[in-house]
């Protein structure tokens, strides 16, 4: 290891290097095909009737040229500061039960999600992804004022966050120490996850939202028998081993963590396409340590992770791997 990386703390050090590597290969592919220019705000999301009205009064009051350009820059920069955060925040997480060389391949694990690159021009899909991600971690890392207010924006981006709720609410009263943490820290997880949805709805429903809220998915029409795109398929298939995975250590951790675990890895099995649902694949941080775990064996460590970086690479922007 190089000297100056001895000096950084594990967990950020970890958290960089796995963000610098997955990051530097969804840029590369972003600016080799011009993508970064089309960074997308789904109408879908509650807040971003906000975020729109907000970036035009920014760009007619900045200045031409370099104002301009930073305000076209903005955007992806906050969405590089989350995705740290909640790679630095998927740390702490994994290593609350577990030893650092797990919490280490659970921050690899997560970074290199294919899902994370197949949504990367979708800044709203994103930035719920990261933002969620560090919510869960914080009610554990006794961070719950953080994970509330981290939990609150990305409820407005996605509302499939309420999918987590339970999870949260658990966490926060398991993380509760007593003389230690503020009195209503436990009841921020139980309270703040169904008001943001409630609120959110209100704004929708006042700013004549409500309508576009499931734009961009359907609910998938059990009924029909017509079998999904190959694509997709591996993706519900992925998402029944992890919450197989899930199950094989729900010994190990929580009972909780089944409770995070399971809702969001069948959300996909619900919605119409997967990949837009399967956002949820990203707060499932038990997930990310269940994998993990099941790379202490050497057999099983090389093919996953040469299996998750050739799917991270497929899923890039400019690559077409099919409709999914």
């Amino acid at each position: 290891m190089h000297p100056l990386l001895a000096h950084i703390h594990p967990a950020l050090r970890t958290a960089l290097l796995a963000w610098l590597t997955s990051r530097a290969a969804l840029w590369a592919a972003l600016l080799h095909t011009g993508t970064w220019e089309s960074l997308r705000l789904s109408e879908s999301a509650p807040l971003s009737g906000v975020l729109s009205h907000i970036f035009e009064v920014a760009l007619q009051t900045a200045p031409a040229g370099a104002g301009t350009a930073a305000l076209t820059l903005a955007p992806w920069v906050l969405l590089e500061l989350a995705t740290l955060w909640a790679a630095l925040s998927v740390y702490r997480f994994a290593r609350n039960t577990e030893l650092p060389q797990v919490a280490e391949r659970a921050v690899w694990l997560w970074c290199f999600n294919p899902l994370l690159a197949l949504n990367a021009t979708d800044w709203t899909t994103s930035m719920a992804a990261a933002l969620g991600a560090g919510a869960i971690a914080s009610m554990v890392t006794y961070a719950p004022r953080r994970g509330a207010f981290a939990a609150l924006v990305a409820m407005g981006l996605r509302l499939e966050f309420i999918v987590m709720w339970p999870a949260m609410m658990i966490a926060g009263f398991k993380a509760y120490r007593p003389g230690k943490d503020p009195q209503d820290t436990p009841w921020l997880g139980a309270a703040v996850p169904p008001l943001a949805f409630a609120g959110w709805m209100a704004v929708a429903w006042h700013t004549g939202q409500l309508r576009h809220l499931h734009g961009d998915a359907a609910w998938r029409d059990v009924g029909a028998l017509s079998l999904p795109a190959t694509p997709e398929i591996l993706l519900l298939a992925c998402a029944l081993g992890a919450a197989l995975l899930a199950i094989r250590y729900a010994s190990r951790h929580p009972a909780w963590y089944l409770l995070a675990a399971l809702p969001a890895l069948a959300w996909p099995f619900l919605q119409v396409p997967a990949a837009f649902a399967a956002v949820t694949f990203a707060w499932t941080l038990p997930t990310a340590v269940h994998l993990a775990l099941a790379t202490d064996d050497r057999a099983v460590e090389r093919p996953l992770f040469a299996g998750l970086i050739i799917a991270f690479m497929l899923c890039l922007p400019g690559i077409s791997i099919g409709t999914i």
